[in-house]
Order: structure tokens, then C-alpha cells, then sequence
């Protein structure tokens, strides 16, 4: 159970790291300044390299997500503090994810195509 929980944070924890690492490129690129407009890059396409994230990819929150919710209701019956660390699990994933996708990441996957 142990493994499972921190197998889908671990996920999420390299997410973050991702979005630091970025963070920190902006900084250099901008010299270590608040100036959001100061830059080296010369060319759009160097800018858009550094301040433009990847895509989002849902397909692997979501099995993370699904997977921890069908263990969590499978082993519950054993062990009621499991309802507990479900709301804490996806809280810490809302956070986690909320910064990334609204500053870095370049567009959200379509869900529907309708």
C-alpha cells in the first residue's frame, strides 16, 4: 500500500521538479531579474524554447489517479484510514499540478473533440 502511494506522489514530485527546473532557467535568462521582459534569447523561437512548457499529459494523471482510487476502495474494508489519505492524495495533486499547467505548460489536452 506504502508503494502505491508513493509510487503516484513520486509522479507528481518529478512534475515539480520539472516546474523548479524551468523556473530556474527563466532566472537565468532574465539575469537573475524581476523584469519579466528582459531577456537574452535574440530570436522567438529561442524565447518561446524557455518560457513555454510541454503539453499536459492527463492520460497519466488520470491512470495514476483511477489506479489509487480502485486500490484505495479495494483494501478500504481492511483498513478505514485509507478513506483518509485519498482527499489528502488528490489535494496534494490539485496543488501540485495547479502551477505547472497555469504558468508553464503550453496548452491543456482536448478531453472531448466535440
Amino acid at each position: 500500500m506504502l508503494c502505491a502511494f508513493t509510487a503516484t506522489l513520486s509522479l507528481q514530485f518529478v512534475e515539480l521538479l520539472k516546474y523548479l527546473w524551468a523556473s530556474l532557467c527563466r532566472c537565468c535568462d532574465r539575469s537573475c531579474s524581476s523584469d519579466k521582459r528582459r531577456t537574452k534569447q535574440v530570436e522567438q523561437e529561442e524565447y518561446e524554447k524557455v518560457y513555454i512548457g510541454p503539453e499536459f499529459d492527463l492520460s497519466v494523471r488520470y491512470a495514476s489517479a483511477v489506479s489509487l482510487v480502485l486500490l484505495v476502495l479495494m483494501y478500504s474494508a481492511g483498513m478505514p484510514v485509507l478513506y483518509f489519505c485519498l482527499p489528502v492524495f488528490f489535494g496534494v495533486c490539485f496543488a501540485l499540478d495547479r502551477c505547472p499547467v497555469s504558468y508553464t505548460h503550453l496548452t491543456l489536452p482536448t478531453i472531448c473533440s466535440v
